[in-house]
């Protein structure tokens, strides 16, 4: 999750470390923050630790920050889901509340911080579902476990998904020392994301070409998910953004990235924001194993054609795009053979 933000994340190379953090918080964040302290004082640098577990209301918010360790850390987890649904036997249903929640905490020499979220439900009357672990199977949300639903279901409500979506939205302006930082885009950045399309449209002369709404980018970046963006943050604020998907060459037998809008704010340019994002790609195409990083540019566009030219990219001289859209595509798929 944090790779494309060009934070390349690595556990401590400090032998016993993990083993010897003793986890005696009151509170997830406390136990989240002990755990980051203990990684950034032993390294020096910046350290994310999380800390979750299960609220349930009638048990007095049992099992709390002790979930791991409920009725001990060595008894399985249908042992302890058994205990609690004998210990919730008489509890009525409106009276079954309980929540999971997630802390994580970053620690840098700039501060720490602390990014919290919870899921609300409720105690089942019986153990359900066989694709989640530990209290999953007791905890439902709706009419479903969270062993119950699907991957997507999951996510959607997920109190640790929640949480790191706090963390990437505020990570790039919180490490220290980065005078242009990076972070992907999630829900919420459909508006940053169509205002700088339309900055990049109106440079290129093409402003009225431009259809795309809020929606249109929620549905296709964050629920199909065909594409991502990566932001340039210049003194914590976006400068700039590279939106890309993967593409595939038969001859290389894998796949690419296609780099299909690269733009940052005029007022950030000849700061690293374009290089960086540039750069970025280029890691995440080399980590994945992909053969080619591509992009296309304005034959009359002569400072980015330089750019690229600068950085070693070489033009497709002897190829020529072709495109079918709008009523041309319809017909195009109409046609008969």
């Amino acid at each position: 999750m944090l790779t494309p933000l060009g934070i390349e994340p690595a556990l401590p190379e400090c032998p016993g470390l993990l083993e010897s953090i003793e986890e005696n918080g009151a509170t997830f964040a406390e136990n989240a923050l002990i755990k980051a302290r203990a990684v950034f004082e032993a390294t020096g640098l910046p350290a994310v630790a999380d800390d979750s577990g299960i609220c349930i209301d009638p048990l007095g918010g049992e099992p709390g920050v002790r979930s791991a360790r409920y009725l001990g850390e060595d008894t399985p987890y249908p042992v302890k889901n058994a205990a609690i649904l004998e210990r919730l036997k008489d509890v009525p249903d409106e009276l079954r509340t309980a929540r999971f929640t997630c802390a994580i905490a970053l620690v840098t020499e700039r501060g720490e911080h602390v990014f919290e979220a919870s899921c609300e439900g409720k105690i089942g009357y019986e153990p359900r579902g066989e694709r989640g672990f530990g209290y999953d199977p007791i905890f439902y949300v709706g009419e479903k476990s969270f062993s119950e639903l699907t991957d997507g279901e999951k996510d959607a409500v997920s109190h640790r998904g929640k949480a790191l979506q706090k963390l990437l939205a505020q990570i790039g302006s919180l490490l220290p020392d980065a005078a242009v930082s990076f972070r992907r885009a999630v829900p919420g950045d459909e508006g940053l994301i169509l205002s700088l399309i339309r900055q990049l449209a109106q440079y290129e002369k093409m402003a009225d070409q431009v259809v795309a709404t809020e929606e249109l980018l929620h549905e296709w970046l964050f629920e199909k998910k065909k594409a991502q963006v990566l932001f340039a943050l210049k003194d914590g604020r976006e400068a700039g953004m590279a939106l890309y998907f993967y593409n595939f060459s038969t001859f290389l037998g894998r796949a690419g990235l296609y780099l299909e809008d690269l733009f940052v704010l005029p007022e950030a340019r000849g700061t690293g924001c374009g290089k960086g994002l540039l750069r970025e790609l280029a890691r995440i195409a080399v980590r994945e194993g992909c053969g080619r990083l591509d992009w296309a540019c304005l034959d009359w566009n002569a400072p980015s054609i330089d750019f690229y030219r600068a950085l070693g990219a070489e033009p497709l001289e002897e190829w020529t795009t072709y495109r079918l859209e709008g009523e041309t595509l319809r017909r195009m798929a109409e046609s008969p053979l």
